[in-house]
């Protein structure tokens, strides 16, 4: 009986070590993941407006047209940069 309280206490503090473990990769990976999840939706909801727009270009005369697009024609990467340089801007 003895031998059997021992394992159990053994493997107790085994599951208690690795749970620790665990928390604390969740506590150092789940900050980087929901980053990345944010960047990516960012891009994402930014693209589908701008596709959306574009389609919406679609509808006018093909004298406006033309003009539309080139008006939705930013890629998120220069969006995000002017973004920035704004907002630095407007701190000034």
């Amino acid at each position: 009986m003895l031998n059997l309280e021992r394992t159990v206490v053994l493997t107790s503090k085994v599951v208690a070590s690795s749970f620790g473990e665990i928390t604390r990769m969740r506590v150092l990976v789940l900050p980087v993941i929901a980053f990345l999840l944010t960047a990516c939706s960012n891009q994402q909801i930014y693209n589908a407006v701008q596709e959306n727009r574009r389609a919406e270009c679609g509808k006018l005369p093909q004298s406006q047209y033309e003009e539309c697009l080139r008006d939705y024609d930013t890629s998120y990467d220069e969006y995000e940069r002017e973004r920035q340089a704004s907002a630095g801007d407007d701190r000034d």
